[in-house]
């Protein structure tokens, strides 16, 4: 009879112990599947801040294209004024010096 009691005893903590084992296993599976979604959303946020920097990129890349344009006809611009006044300050010299010859013609 002491042997038939220690046998339930042995099978009620075997089924403790099971139940436990269960218990330990899921937890460990819930763990795990928290663990995957995690890493599924940094995935996900990544990818995201990844995808917003390549678009800053190509918009600073066009915005600078765009930059070296306006800064080149600012050039062109200031390079074709200055060759225009030294042309109207051409001219200018070029009236006095014939109305300096008129006037010393006169004389």
């Amino acid at each position: 009879q002491r042997l038939e009691a220690q046998v339930v005893e042995l099978q009620r903590e075997n089924k403790a112990l099971v139940a436990e084992s269960k218990g330990a296993k899921q937890a460990l599976k819930d763990a795990e599947v928290d663990r995957v979604a995690a890493a599924q959303r940094e995935a996900e946020a990544a990818s995201m801040e990844l995808q917003r920097l390549e678009a800053q990129v190509v918009e600073l890349q066009r915005e600078n294209k765009a930059l070296v344009a306006e800064s080149k006809g600012a050039k062109q611009a200031l390079k074709d004024a200055e060759v225009d006044r030294v042309a109207a300050a051409q001219r200018e010299a070029e009236a006095a010096s014939m109305e300096l010859q008129r006037l010393e013609a006169q004389v």
